[in-house]
């Protein structure tokens, strides 16, 4: 295997786990920074409250009927209401199967892979693109 090969795949290793990375400190620091008690919740210790909060997210919010979650109170990022059906499609399948495998498969294997591949891909044409531009 030559250099290119190695730095390559060191390359893309770190792109890899950084995130996962950052995800670990920032939680971590989040810990040390939240002065509340940590509750219980379904047999497990949970930073964030199962309280309804005014002013953030919390398990109250992500428990209750569909139209009054976290988006409408929280999140009113997008104000023309242009993604609610399909927003609320995706709670409802989430709801009605297996919500903690579902979340696992697409928000900690599907969504990094394809960001990953995705990314990979866009600095592999940026390298090309470099490299027409050295031969020019």
């Amino acid at each position: 295997m030559d250099q290119a090969a190695r730095k390559k795949i060191i390359r893309n290793t770190i792109i890899l786990l950084s995130p996962f990375l950052v995800m670990i400190l920032i939680n971590e620091f989040y810990r040390i920074k939240y002065k509340e008690k940590p509750t219980e919740k379904h047999h497990k210790v949970i930073i964030i409250g199962t309280k309804k909060e005014i002013n953030r997210c919390s398990w109250y919010c992500h428990d209750t009927d569909i139209d009054d979650g976290c988006k409408s109170k929280h999140n009113p990022i997008i104000k023309n209401k242009s993604i609610d059906k399909v927003y609320r499609k995706i709670l409802e399948g989430l709801r009605k199967g297996n919500y903690v495998v579902m979340n696992i498969i697409f928000l900690v294997i599907l969504w990094p892979l394809l960001m990953y591949i995705f990314l990979l891909k866009c600095i592999n044409i940026q390298q090309k693109i470099n490299s027409m531009k050295k031969k020019n």
